[in-house]
């Protein structure tokens, strides 16, 4: 099985010993590369902890201007989705 590649840009990180050790432990019992499991974990960091990082970001910006929600309202539209769920 072979994998397509794409055109990327090469990256240079400096990691430590263990992390690297356990990478190319996890390489050696299966059919992926080490490069294939460094990209699958930034994926999987963006995909998760980057996304909320952006949430953060957006809701600081948005609080910076004025656009925020107060809290009694946030907690009455919990308790109109909370009724509605009950019924």
């Amino acid at each position: 099985m072979s994998e397509t590649r794409t055109s990327g840009v090469i990256v240079t990180v400096e990691m430590p010993r263990e992390v690297v050790a356990s990478m190319e432990a996890l390489a050696r019992k299966t059919t992926k590369s080490g490069d294939r499991i460094i990209l699958r974990a930034v994926e999987t960091y963006m995909l998760y902890e980057g996304a909320d990082i952006y949430d953060a970001i957006a809701a600081r910006e948005r609080a910076a201007v004025g656009r925020v929600a107060g809290l009694t309202d946030i907690i009455a539209q919990l308790d109109e989705v909370v009724v509605r769920i009950e019924k």
